[in-house]
């Protein structure tokens, strides 16, 4: 099995594109990188920036060589912080796939 197995995400992305990834990727693991799983702090973010988007942060670079794209919300359904948690990961080189769902 390929080491690149996880999608991850956080928030709530387009139901569309979920069903895509379901289906183009169907043994792919999900992952919700905006739960404290309790991984190092990468001291990417300042200390008293959201825990939220530290915890994506973190998250994305403890799973770095297993992440196969990222689902990002990026609109109001996530804050705008969710739009430079985003930003900051691609820079990083992460394959990030923005989606807004707000219904």
């Amino acid at each position: 099995m390929s080491l690149k197995n996880i999608i991850g995400f956080w928030g709530f992305p387009h139901p569309e594109i979920i069903k895509q990834y379901k289906t183009r990727c169907p043994n792919a693991q999900w992952i919700d990188l905006d739960i404290d799983f309790g991984f190092a702090n990468q001291n990417i973010l300042p200390e008293a920036y959201c825990s939220i988007i530290k915890n994506i942060i973190n998250n994305a670079l403890h799973y770095k060589d297993r992440l196969i794209e990222i689902l990002a919300p990026i609109g109001k359904d996530k804050c705008d912080s969710g739009l430079f948690a985003a930003e900051i990961l691609k820079d990083m080189g992460f394959n990030i796939i923005k989606t807004t769902f707000e219904e």
